[in-house]
């Protein structure tokens, strides 16, 4: 009597986690469709207009300061030829929580100031978020410039590799992000020079690091080499916002930094969290704008 109950138990079980596994593949792939659709807004509308119509009313940008993303561009004035300058980009990986309200996409992008002129290549990060009963919008997107076009293993799409996930109980969102917060500013390290590889112990087995004006590093042997020997010194690191999803699995957090020795330089960067099983938060993605 005993084994057939256990039997039962763990057939729930699998049948949970296989229905848990298919709402979040389901959750993500509408999620890369809403990507491909504000990518070819871009081509049939302008990209100012697609980027109006594709951020969330509270997105971020970080560029040229942190601040209200749809305020940036309304800002930016409206080019005489809206379709005379061409970006186009596509989704290669990428993940989203178990809630389906936060997740995050990456790839190549292409920009053309007008037919015929010197293509400029590079790398972007865009962290999607989704009310109840509302569509996908972007978040936050920062992308990285590359000197040649920015290389994936595969030409279609991939999502991200991982493990379990966080599915532990649940605590005051406040109280979530305010931990998440505080683990971000522990990457500030004890001293310049440890910045990297603080950072570098906090790297997921398959974390990606994002530097402007080279190829994006993936996995925990190129990323951690790069972040210990190259990575530039932080004289200074402050945490400015951490956001975390409705499941608690995934989050991201935002901040500024200075670098350098004599006269430091400020460059912002975002951050996207994976919780594991344990409930330590890794590190999934790293990127870093350029010094202003």
């Amino acid at each position: 009597m005993r084994t057939a109950v256990a039997l039962a138990a763990l057939c729930l079980t699998a049948l949970a986690a296989e229905s848990s596994e298919k709402t979040r593949a389901a959750n993500l792939a509408s999620m890369v469709d809403a990507e491909r659709a504000f990518a070819a807004a871009a081509k049939t509308a302008g990209i100012k207009a697609a980027f109006l119509e594709y951020l969330d009313d509270d997105a971020v940008t970080l560029l040229p300061a942190p601040g209200r993303a749809k305020d940036v561009w309304r800002g930016r004035p409206d080019p005489p030829d809206p379709l005379k300058a061409q970006l186009t980009w596509e989704p290669r990986t990428g993940a989203v929580s178990s809630s389906g309200d936060l997740g995050w996409l990456t790839g190549p992008y292409v920009f053309m100031p007008e037919a015929g002129a010197q293509a400029s290549y590079g790398c972007y990060f865009s962290v999607w978020t989704r009310s109840p009963g509302k569509p996908w919008r972007v978040a936050l997107d920062q992308g990285i410039d590359t000197p040649e076009p920015c290389a994936f293993k595969v030409a279609g799409f991939e999502p991200v590799k991982s493990g379990a996930h966080w599915a532990g109980p649940l605590v005051p969102p406040e109280e979530a992000r305010a931990a998440l917060l505080a683990r971000d500013g522990e990457l500030a390290g004890t001293e310049p020079r440890g910045s990297g590889a603080a950072i570098a112990r906090a790297l997921d087995a398959n974390g990606r690091v994002y530097r402007p004006g080279r190829q994006i590093l993936v996995g925990d042997v190129a990323a951690r080499v790069y972040l210990v020997t190259e990575q530039p010194w932080m004289t200074t690191m402050t945490p400015m916002a951490a956001i975390v999803s409705g499941a608690q699995d995934l989050g991201y957090t935002y901040g500024k930094i200075e670098t350098g020795d004599e006269a430091p330089k400020a460059a912002y960067y975002l951050r996207v969290w994976s919780r594991q099983p344990s409930g330590a938060w890794s590190l999934v993605a790293d990127i870093l704008t350029r010094v202003q």
